[in-house]
């Protein structure tokens, strides 16, 4: 398996559903406690959030986090990767 592009996936998510609700990389930054670097990185691919960082990223979106995992992961078995 492809483990950047399985990154890649789940940085697309991610950034998909912050776009669509129409809030910055500084907002969520601010709510996490984290830098807006670490928060582009974790949408490019670059790095994973920790499952403590992409629950509260979801719950600050209101997004049902297990949902957000089954959609990547239906991507991920539909690329074969």
């Amino acid at each position: 398996m492809d483990r950047k592009k399985r990154k890649q996936i789940l940085g697309d998510a991610m950034r998909k559903e912050r776009v669509i609700r129409r809030v910055s990389q500084q907002q969520i930054a601010d709510h996490l406690g984290l830098s807006k670097t670490i928060i582009s990185a974790y949408e490019r691919g670059k790095v994973s959030p920790a499952i403590d960082t992409l629950d509260a990223f979801c719950a600050f979106l209101g997004v049902d986090y297990l949902e957000l995992l089954r959609e990547v992961t239906e991507e991920v078995r539909r690329l074969d990767i």
